[in-house]
């Protein structure tokens, strides 16, 4: 019975007590469970005649003694316990710690993976740009064929010139860019790219026309001066005329559509300077050993060596430096679908003189590929077959030559280089390759191609 002096709490939190009891073992709360109740009453009203109240009893002396006692006893329980048991129990409750923490672990362990993996990546950017502006440095001294423009590519790429000009980036990424790039590389790079445009460098006013890839600043580059100056300087080369069919579409100028077909088609060659780029980069990359942290590695899994992985590493970059290709082909297929002879018989002509350019002198895969699909669509009958043949040996070819990439062994990459440093025609070094490895450029008869492919309506 409460004596009529107790506050009222004290009978709540003896009740609560009395409930927390069973939390210990059934033998420890017969034997002591009414003293220990007892105890826990005296303690409270202790605690009442010194002015505190029921939450300091719940937390400074009820909760602290429970999670105390109560697991020791639990854990002396245990030890009485048989010992097949008792190993019972305790691998129990590691399992059941282990469900308990296993997301938390997971989720722990992958954030610890990722953040390894993103300092690796930072370090290898860093080595990377390391090694591009020594590069750039050692072609400024070499000098060559394009050197000023190879020598601006490399300054560019390691001062993040070509994050700050990347249209993908949101603005947020771009501003973090543009604080950590170097001004000095960035100047150099300038330096050097402003020389390769006074001295009308075909392949340097081709990357400031295209501005997101060109190598320099934008008051450097002058976009549409070095257009209008590549039409002069360039002016013979059908891609130059491709672009300007896009330019023109576009603008909705199919006078000036008419007029850059026309001298597309009295092009003597098709070059979107895509070798010029793999060519200089391979070079570039041959004059300083590669540092260790950028060696590459074979398809097979096994090491290439630091000049092998040069070239692995310096053709990959070339090939993307050179990557803004063949812009305008879909302006020509669209311009070319329906080539009325008797509404216009010179632009009919016109058409089908251009897809044959493409097809035999075009120095992409791509040009050859689209070519060959324009020269059927606008070829007479008799010439289908004919036709038809050229785009099977060309999808033969490309099918065979994705399996003999650099990458595949260090002969493979031997050849591959090789034929870059001969010819910056692409469809050149696949034919090389192919030769040289005894595959025929004509497609066997049992090979075939997707219908639509060699269908002259489509």
């Amino acid at each position: 019975m409460r004596k009529s002096n107790d506050p009222n709490w004290i009978a709540a939190l003896c009740r609560l007590y009395s409930g927390a009891l069973w939390l210990y073992p059934r033998s420890h709360r017969e034997r002591w469970g009414a003293d220990m109740l007892q105890a826990f009453r005296d303690r409270c009203r202790e605690a009442a005649r010194a002015g505190r109240g029921p939450a300091s009893v719940v937390f400074a002396d009820l909760l602290p003694d429970l999670a105390t006692s109560v697991g020791r006893e639990r854990l002396d329980e245990v030890m009485e316990f048989h010992p097949m048991k008792r190993m019972l129990l305790v691998a129990m409750l590691f399992a059941l710690l282990g469900l308990m923490f296993q997301a938390r672990l997971s989720a722990a362990v992958e954030a610890v993976g990722d953040w390894w993996k993103q300092h690796e990546a930072a370090l290898d950017a860093q080595a990377l740009k390391d090694h591009e502006a020594a590069l750039a440095q050692l072609v400024e001294q070499h000098g060559g064929a394009h050197a000023d423009v190879i020598a601006a590519q490399l300054y560019w790429a390691a001062g993040d010139g070509y994050r700050l000009r990347n249209p993908d980036l949101a603005s947020a990424q771009l501003a973090a860019s543009e604080a950590t790039a170097s001004d000095a590389l960035l100047d150099r790079a300038d330096a050097e790219f402003a020389k390769a445009l006074r001295a009308n460098d075909a392949w340097a006013l081709w990357l400031a026309a295209m501005s997101p890839n060109c190598p320099a600043r934008k008051a450097v580059c002058n976009t549409g001066g070095a257009y209008e100056r590549l039409r002069v300087v360039d002016a013979d080369n059908g891609a130059v005329w491709l672009v300007e069919m896009q330019r023109a579409k576009d603008g909705r100028d199919t006078e000036r559509q008419r007029t850059a077909l026309a001298r597309l088609a009295h092009a003597a060659r098709f070059d979107w300077h895509f070798g010029d780029s793999v060519h200089g980069m391979l070079t570039a990359f041959a004059l300083r050993s590669l540092p260790h942290r950028l060696l590459q590695s074979y398809q097979d899994g096994g090491p290439a060596t630091p000049e092998a992985s040069a070239t692995l590493l310096g053709g990959t970059i070339g090939a993307a430096y050179g990557s803004a290709s063949g812009p305008g082909y879909k302006a020509l297929l669209d311009y070319c679908r329906t080539p009325d002879p008797s509404i216009n018989a010179e632009r009919a002509i016109d058409c089908h003189t251009v897809g044959r350019l493409l097809a035999e002198r075009g120095t992409g895969l791509i040009d050859v590929m689209i070519g060959n699909r324009l020269w059927l669509r606008t070829a007479a009958p008799e010439e289908y077959a004919q036709v038809q043949q050229r785009i099977r040996d060309a999808y033969w070819r490309q099918n065979q030559f994705a399996n003999i990439g650099p990458e595949a062994s260090a002969g493979a990459l031997q050849r591959w280089r090789a034929a870059w440093l001969e010819s910056t025609s692409e469809t050149q070094v696949m034919e090389r390759l192919l030769h040289e490895r005894g595959i025929a450029l004509r497609a066997p008869a049992d090979f075939k191609v997707d219908p639509d492919y060699t269908d002259p309506a489509r």
